[in-house]
């Protein structure tokens, strides 16, 4: 469903593996999209995370999604960056989108 959701992130040409998550355990990738930014993410370790999983720029205007579990985020914003808190269950994946083009 996700992958339907977000297939513009998911074709992308230029998916960025690897990026650096907020917690250790935790795993991200990127792809972009049209007006979007979406992260994959996996959760390594053997007990759920609950926090900060990203930091990364933010865009004014921006709304933020936690795609995997169809939840509204609402990160700290400080100094242009967004802090995406979310909830990831042990060694499961995650999901979050950064959508400023609605």
């Amino acid at each position: 469903m996700v992958k339907r959701q977000y297939a513009d992130c998911f074709s992308s040409d230029n998916p960025t593996p690897w990026v650096p998550p907020a917690a250790a355990g935790l795993t991200a990738n990127l792809f972009t999209g049209k007006n979007r930014k979406l992260w994959t993410l996996y959760n390594g370790r053997p007990k759920t995370y609950s926090g900060v999983a990203l930091i990364v720029p933010h865009h004014k205007g921006a709304k933020y999604r936690d795609a995997w579990n169809g939840l509204d985020l609402t990160p700290v914003i400080e100094n242009g960056v967004a802090k995406i808190a979310i909830a990831i269950n042990p060694q499961l994946p995650g999901c979050v989108v950064q959508d400023w083009g609605q």
